[in-house]
């Protein structure tokens, strides 16, 4: 059931965290705490989603990460602080989230790629979570 998929997701991503600890790995470390702190979240506990979250976005703005990975963790986080009541922290995490992809979207020369990339997951995701949020 979902509870127990969120159980199992919560111990990989705490076995992930904690091999990118041990291996100096901030970024891998970072996007391993993004996806404990979600899976904390769908578990109800918000509040340690929360700490969890905070703690992936500021490894983040330490280790300079750049790829899209860095938007999906402060999708995350803008989800998870929505979910605490959080609104207006969440709007400007979401418009980041939507500013570096839209950013790393200008930069594609490809059109057919450029097209591909609006209709993958991340872009879709971050604008449905703008929408949530009027």
């Amino acid at each position: 059931g979902g509870r127990e998929a969120s159980d199992i997701a919560l111990r990989y991503a705490r076995e992930a965290v904690e091999l990118a600890r041990v291996h100096g790995l901030r970024q891998e470390e970072s996007a391993g705490l993004s996806h404990q702190a979600m899976a904390l979240l769908l578990l109800g506990q918000a509040e340690e989603a929360r700490a969890c979250s905070e703690a992936a976005v500021h490894l983040l703005e330490t280790g300079g990460r750049s790829d899209s990975e860095r938007e999906h963790i402060w999708l995350h986080h803008a989800r998870i602080l929505r979910a605490c009541g959080q609104e207006n922290l969440a709007d400007g995490w979401l418009e980041r989230a939507y500013t570096g992809a839209m950013e790393r979207l200008a930069a594609v020369r490809d059109a057919r790629l450029r097209e591909a990339m609006v209709h993958a997951g991340l872009l879709r995701e971050i604008l449905a979570e703008r929408r949530k949020g009027g």
